[in-house]
């Protein structure tokens, strides 16, 4: 036959070579995955128990509160004990009367 063979000769390794660029070939395939349904988890409630939690900023937010009320008292008590001394040195002030000195 005159037709020309085209696997026959082929130089050595040639035909790997070949073969490594079929296999490198893209070939897409059939995109089933669009039509079908999309995966959803079983919802087993065994698994699944609420539990009550306390969260730490929660108790630290009391903390602060406290704090701060703690701190505010202070304040207060610290102005009311220095408006006593002012008016202790008023009236020690008073008493005080200036004496005329005659010379």
């Amino acid at each position: 036959s005159s037709g020309i063979n085209a696997e026959w000769p082929l130089r050595p390794g040639e035909k790997e070579n070949r073969e490594l660029e079929k296999k490198r070939e893209f070939k897409a395939s059939y995109p089933h995955v669009l039509f079908e349904e999309p995966f959803v988890p079983e919802k087993d409630s065994r698994y699944c128990k609420v539990e009550e939690f306390n969260l730490h900023s929660d108790k630290r937010g009391e903390e602060r509160r406290k704090f701060d009320q703690e701190l505010l008292e202070q304040g207060q008590m610290l102005e009311r004990e220095l408006e006593n001394e002012g008016m202790e040195r008023e009236k020690r002030k008073k008493k005080k009367v200036p004496t005329a000195t005659l010379r």
